[in-house]
């Protein structure tokens, strides 16, 4: 045995290369001190090197924390690995071992019967563990300290430390009497900023789902399903302090030099820099709202941390999952439509290990998806928007009318809604879903593939609402999807099914001729008089023009072959509230070749109303 003298200089030595700042020499040094703490567990040579070792929790290096893990491991006991392997062997890591063992046989398990779980737990007597001190300063360092800490990197540190206990001293009993407190930990860390620290947090729920008993594996899947689901994973609150990232670098961008000042930074990050920012501005209220966009975040990544873990234990959960398709297929159905790539990734590996024959699922579940799809169209997040408009424009395509109708309604009221969204991404996604809509739409109401009572009750479901909201709405996009549609309707639905709505189609678009027109020109034709009389009157009869060639116009003319004689009665009482309460050029004037072409092409019904029809025209002039 080496004198004492000289063992303390080695340690002290050792703990000196652990503070270098070369992140490959201090990790040699303390995967060094793992294997010295292998061996010797005495709390003399523990309490030098395990302090050095914990206080690398700073070191901004992965591999450098994985070796960490390892001699943290190494100290704790349990391990697959004693002194003479190290030195006697080629043996390197960990790591390494885990990997030779899975690669010598695949199908080997290295879990336990939940039984001796039990029993091994049951027996042990942490008082009399001869490295209960090292378990003791492990524990606090990781859960009381760094776990839950503010600072991303000793987050990413302690979730490295917790798995390499987890994967490498899976059979002590103290850290089989931990798993509890390892779930909790590894939850909270699912919507973690750092994809590193999510990424190693979900596989560790595979591990703890593999370990765990009946009751625990179950809790585990509860967990997972409602962190899939938007519900906030239980975990404990995480003091911030001035420096505590917020924000990813570049979400919140800062285009004012005032604002900045002196900083070269563009962006918001640290709670310290939000603080001082909303205070300038003189609006401390807004810090309420900045920490509301953070927790939106973590519930987002804490969903894709969930898809990752909740991927790798779909297969062995089996037949515990089937209570909780109908929640989860709906959910997975849109996530997996979901802008972020690597969201979309993740749910994509538990659907293919969930669902055995897609299309079946979805055709059972399609109410549900439905309802889910509806209500995230509207939902606070643009990513659960824009989504849902994806998902829509997909699950829709090519549906027969008896899938469809009782959704029809809904369904285009999402389309109207969602390319008026505030976002450029959820528009277009909308416009894309609009397409896919409006060619169900068509096909619905094209007498070659729909029957005729399809064609009827599809018109009577989506005409009033491009009648009322489409055409009545103020933005321009709507306005044009619904005239397209109305006139697509008009010019290829069957005659009978459209019969009936003409009085209602021939009043809005007469009012729409004027609603629809560039406001601007109601501005020209104001100050068209100081240019002279003959400006002004060039001026209507360009906008009459426009009018008469416009496609409401070519709607009006394509109805009239379609009009009876029980349309015409109530097309008399359409154009009696047209040319009374209509209001605008364009509306009156088109009324009025409305009527004169109705005349001309169909005079015949005309002539039982002729007179009704004269006395409003007259009537209608003497206001002009």
């Amino acid at each position: 045995l080496l004198p004492s003298a000289v063992v303390g200089d080695t340690l002290s030595a050792l703990c000196e290369v652990m503070k270098n700042t070369d992140p490959n020499v201090s990790k040699l040094a303390a995967r060094a001190a793992g294997h010295i703490m292998l061996n010797d567990a005495r709390e003399s040579t523990t309490s030098v090197l395990l302090p050095s070792v914990l206080s690398m929790c700073e070191v901004k290096n992965d591999d450098a924390q994985f070796a960490i893990g390892e001699a943290i491991a190494c100290a704790w006991g349990g391990a697959n690995v004693n002194a003479d392997k190290v030195l006697t062997t080629s043996f390197t890591t960990l790591n390494a071992e885990v990997k030779a063992r899975a690669a010598e046989d695949a199908e080997a398990s290295t879990s336990m019967d939940v039984d001796e779980v039990k029993s091994r737990v049951a027996n042990y007597t942490a008082d009399v563990d001869p490295r209960r001190h090292v378990h003791n300063a492990v524990v606090d360092a990781i859960f009381n300290q760094y776990i839950y800490s503010s600072r991303v990197e000793k987050r990413c540190a302690a979730c490295v430390w917790l798995l390499s206990l987890v994967m490498h001293t899976d059979n002590h009993p103290r850290m089989l009497s931990m798993l509890q407190e390892a779930q909790e930990a590894f939850g909270s860390l699912l919507g973690d900023s750092n994809e590193l620290t999510q990424e190693l947090a979900s596989r560790a729920m595979s591990l703890l789902y593999e370990m765990g008993d009946e009751v625990q594996q179950k809790e585990l899947l509860a967990s997972l399903i409602g962190t899939l689901n938007g519900e906030a994973p239980k975990k404990r609150h995480i003091k911030l302090d001035d420096n505590a990232k917020v924000f990813e670098e570049g979400t919140i961008a800062i285009n004012d030099k005032a604002l900045r000042g002196d900083s070269d930074k563009n962006s918001l990050t640290t709670y310290q820099e939000l603080c001082s920012i909303v205070t300038d501005i003189g609006q401390p209220d807004l810090i309420y709202k900045f920490m509301d966009l953070a927790n939106h975040q973590a519930a987002m990544n804490s969903s894709r941390g969930a898809a990752f873990g909740f991927a790798s234990i779909a297969k062995r959960a089996g037949d515990a999952l089937t209570p909780h398709l109908e929640k989860l297929v709906p959910k997975l159905y849109r996530m997996m439509h979901d802008p972020n790539p690597k969201m979309q990734e993740a749910v994509k590996g538990i659907w293919t290990s969930l669902i055995d024959s897609p299309k079946a699922t979805i055709d059972a579940h399609f109410g549900a998806i439905l309802d889910e799809l509806f209500t995230e169209a509207g939902s606070r997040l643009w990513r659960s928007r824009q989504s849902s408009a994806s998902a829509l424009g997909e699950i829709l395509s090519g549906r027969s009318f008896s899938d469809i109708e009782p959704y029809l309604e809904r369904v285009w009221d999402v389309c109207l809604r969602l390319i008026d969204d505030i976002k450029e991404t959820v528009r277009v996604a909308g416009e894309g879903l609009c397409r896919s809509v409006r060619s169900l739409t068509l096909r619905l109401c094209d007498a070659h593939h729909s029957g005729p009572s399809e064609v009827k009750r599809t018109i009577q479901i989506v005409l009033p609402i491009l009648l009322e909201r489409g055409l009545m709405s103020t933005v321009k996009e709507v306005q044009a999807l619904s005239m397209d549609v109305i006139m697509k309707l008009v010019k290829f639905a069957d005659v009978d099914a459209i019969r009936t709505h003409i009085p209602d189609i021939v009043k809005t678009l007469l009012e729409s001729l004027s609603s629809m027109e560039d406001s601007r020109l109601n501005y020209i034709e104001q100050h068209a008089a100081s240019f002279g009389q003959e400006a002004s009157d060039k001026l209507e009869h360009m906008r009459v023009r426009a009018a008469k060639s416009s496609p409401m116009g070519e709607t009006l003319d394509l109805l009239m072959a379609h009009i009876d004689e029980e349309v015409m009665t109530e097309i008399v009482g359409t154009m009696s509230s047209v040319l009374r309460t209509g209001v605008g050029l364009n509306t009156r004037a088109g009324a009025g070749r409305f009527l004169q072409r109705l005349c001309m092409r169909r005079g015949r019904l005309v002539r039982a109303h002729a007179g009704k029809l004269f006395s409003m025209l007259l009537s209608s002039a003497s206001t002009e």
